[in-house]
This record gives structure tokens, C-alpha cells and sequence, in this order.
């Protein structure tokens, strides 16, 4: 008797299948991938090893990402694109603006310390050692900026609305950036403020740094 094909049903099943299976092994990759780098440095992590860890060969390892370095970069690439959908604003003040977007900066950071404290790793690795290609260096700079666009347009509308009194609102951005980026260097589980009390207090801090009007700044 001749073998009947697979009903479309079926076959729609296999791919859902197939899909999720793909994209749980490239999950398990790049979480192994991070771990390893992290721990035994970029240059001392082959995809042999990653591929061990996770019972993959390295051939099948290629499936998913054609190199190392591509590896690399989708780390850093989607927490770049995670945060940036989170650390976002829709408030047309941009009093409230620069608020929002320093309490969700702040809460981010702190949320997930330790993950953002591996992803500043990774990132100080391949800036320091030039591991990305020219293309995804570019690319991640490009995405690098988006916070700061944020914030810098903020700032520059809150100016021209005469909310703010700025001497140099780059310098204002990066000040206020790296003020948030480093929050969970100092602050511990536990510790005498809690998280949303830190974006609070961060907030002020912040205000201030703009020279935010007394009258509107109100947390």
C-alpha cells in the first residue's frame, strides 16, 4: 500500500514543533554562551565548549549562529532592543518625560542587576578587545544612541519650554545616563531604600541636574 502524505494539520504541528525547538536551542546557546564568556573570557570560550554544555555539537551550533562573534553580538543586541522598549516615555511634558524615563531606567537596572551587570561586561569585552565586526559595531552604537536620544530630546524640549535651564544639554544626557547606568554598584537587596525609593530620590537628582523649575518638578 502507498504511503499517504501528512494531513496539513500535521504538518503545520511538525513546524510549530520544529520552531520551538529551534528557538529553545538558541535560547539555551545564548544563555550558556553569556555564562561562559563571562566566566572564562571571550577568548577562552570556543563553540566547542558552548556547544558541549548544552549537548550540541559544534556544526549544529552553526545552524543557529554562523560564528562566535555572532554569538557575542546577539547578546549585547537583545538586551540592547529590550531595554530600549522599556526605557521609553509617552508623556508630552517633559517635565514628567525625564521622570519617567529615570524611574524606568533606574527600576531596570535594579531589577535585574546581575543580568545588567553581565551585559556591561560583555560590552566593555568587545569594545576593549574589538571583537565585533565593523558592521555590528556600527549597528550597536547605532542602537546605543536611542537612550540618549531620548533623553537628550527631552531635555532640549523641557529648554525651549523653559522648564529646564541647561548649559549643555549633551553633557546633561550622558551625566544623567551614566548616573542611572551605575545605580546598582552601590545599591544592595536590603539596603536602607527600596527600589522605587531610589528612582525617586534619583529622580530629584536628576531635575536638578536639569534645572528643572521648582513650581512643575514634583515627584
Amino acid at each position: 500500500m502507498t504511503a499517504q502524505p501528512a494531513s496539513t494539520g500535521q504538518q503545520s504541528s511538525h513546524h510549530v514543533d520544529d520552531a520551538d525547538a529551534n528557538n529553545d536551542t538558541r535560547a539555551r546557546i545564548l544563555s550558556t554562551a553569556r555564562d561562559l564568556f563571562l566566566s572564562r573570557g571571550y577568548a577562552g570560550t570556543s563553540t566547542s565548549a558552548i556547544g558541549k554544555a548544552i549537548g550540541i555539537s559544534a556544526p549544529a551550533l552553526y545552524w543557529h549562529f554562523p560564528s562566535k562573534e555572532a554569538v557575542l553580538f546577539t547578546l549585547i543586541e537583545e538586551r540592547l532592543t529590550a531595554f530600549a522598549r522599556i526605557v521609553d516615555s509617552q508623556h508630552a511634558a517633559p517635565v514628567q518625560r525625564l521622570a519617567d524615563l529615570v524611574r524606568k531606567y533606574v527600576l531596570t537596572q535594579l531589577s535585574a542587576s546581575t543580568d545588567a551587570a553581565g551585559y556591561a561586561s560583555l560590552v566593555g569585552m568587545a569594545e576593549a578587545a574589538h571583537l565585533l565586526t565593523p558592521e555590528h559595531q556600527d549597528t550597536l552604537r547605532t542602537m546605543q544612541r536611542v537612550t540618549y536620544e531620548r533623553f537628550s530630546t527631552t531635555l532640549r524640549d523641557g529648554d525651549t519650554a523653559g522648564d529646564f535651564t541647561l548649559a549643555d544639554t549633551s553633557a546633561t544626557a550622558f551625566a544623567i545616563i551614566a548616573m542611572c547606568e551605575h545605580v546598582n554598584e552601590w545599591v544592595r537587596p536590603g539596603g536602607r531604600l527600596d527600589p522605587e525609593a531610589v528612582a525617586e530620590e534619583y529622580v530629584v537628582l536628576a531635575w536638578r541636574m536639569a534645572g528643572a523649575r521648582t513650581d512643575i518638578a514634583e515627584v
